[in-house]
C-alpha cells in the first residue's frame, strides 16, 4: 500500500513539476520580453524599471519617452500655494497619484486615478479624485485635473495643470490653475 502511495505521489509531482516547466519556457518565449526583458531581435534594446520604454516607441527608432515611473512633484496652484504629490505613470497609460495627505485642497479627498497619452516628450495626462465628508463618507464633490507635461530628461519634467472642481451632482463650483515640476524616483 505505500508504494502505491509513493508512486502516485512521484507520479503526481513529476507531472506537476513538467508542466511548471512546459509554462516557465512558453512564458519566457513570449512577446512581454520586448519591453522588459532582455534585449529581442527586433530593436535589440532594453528597458529596466527605472528608465521604460513606452509601447508606441518600443519598435521604433525615435528617443523614448521616459514618463513612466514614479514621481516627486512639486506643485503650485493660482495663489503660489505649494504643495507636494506622488504620480505613477504606467506603462499601459494608466496613471495613479497622491497629494499630501489628499486634505490639502480643504476636502478629504481619495488617490487621484486617471490615465495619459503622449506625443513624442509632450504627454496629456487627466485624473480624477472623489472629495467625501470625513465623518460620514458620503460623497461632497469630485475634481477633474488635466495636466500638459513636458518631459525634460530621463528624470525631470514640468508642466501646467487645471483643476475643475464640482459638487456631488456634478455642477461646477470652481476652478483653480498651475504648475508642477516631477523628479524621478530611482532606486538609488
Amino acid at each position: 500500500m505505500d508504494t502505491k502511495i509513493n508512486s502516485a505521489s512521484f507520479r503526481s509531482a513529476l507531472i506537476t513539476a513538467t508542466i511548471c516547466l512546459i509554462t516557465g519556457l512558453s512564458y519566457a518565449q513570449t512577446t512581454h520580453r520586448a519591453l522588459w526583458g532582455p534585449p529581442h531581435a527586433a530593436s535589440g534594446r532594453v528597458a529596466s524599471p527605472s528608465q521604460p520604454i513606452d509601447a508606441k516607441s518600443a519598435s521604433s527608432s525615435a528617443t523614448p519617452l521616459l514618463i513612466t515611473g514614479s514621481w516627486i512633484t512639486s506643485l503650485k496652484n493660482a495663489d503660489n500655494y505649494p504643495f507636494k504629490a506622488l504620480f505613477s505613470f504606467m506603462l499601459d497609460g494608466n496613471f495613479l497619484g497622491a497629494t499630501q495627505g489628499d486634505v490639502c485642497c480643504g476636502e478629504n479627498a481619495t488617490a487621484q486615478h486617471g490615465s495619459w497619452s503622449a506625443d513624442g516628450r509632450h504627454v496629456y495626462m487627466t485624473f480624477y479624485h472623489l472629495d467625501y465628508d470625513p465623518d460620514s463618507g458620503d460623497l461632497v464633490g469630485y475634481a477633474r485635473i488635466p495636466f500638459d507635461i513636458q518631459v525634460q530628461d530621463a528624470n525631470h519634467w514640468s508642466g501646467t495643470w487645471t483643476a475643475y472642481d464640482y459638487d456631488a451632482d456634478g455642477h461646477l463650483l470652481d476652478t483653480d490653475n498651475g504648475t508642477a515640476q516631477g523628479m524621478r524616483i530611482t532606486p538609488r
